[in-house]
């Protein structure tokens, strides 16, 4: 995928939601961390495209890279790595489905 290409991209849901579950946000913690209502999560992992701003705050509420949110380029985690290992991040994500380079 390109970054260039519409969003409408696969996968946007499914990550938006391994993202919450791993987490551990319920859909109105999510909505909250956003600061809008939990619909507004719960339309986006039912597969309803966001617009780049709302792609973007989502992101940052869930603390996942835009671009892997969107796109799943790069890695998932915004955060510095601080020496964890990696490996229960790739086994939960491989659980759900979702294809997500660390």
């Amino acid at each position: 995928p390109c970054p260039t290409d519409a969003l409408r991209c696969e996968g946007l849901p499914a990550r938006a939601r391994a993202a919450r579950d791993l987490r551990g946000y319920s859909l109105r913690e999510a909505g909250r961390r956003l600061g809008r209502s939990a619909a507004i999560v719960q339309v986006l992992e039912r597969g309803t495209m966001p617009t780049l701003d709302t792609l973007e705050d989502v992101a940052k509420a869930l603390d996942v890279s835009p671009a892997w949110l969107a796109y799943g380029i790069g890695p998932m985690d915004q955060r510095v790595d601080v020496g964890l290992s990696p490996k229960p991040l790739q086994s939960f994500l491989s659980s759900c489905d979702v294809d997500a380079p660390i």
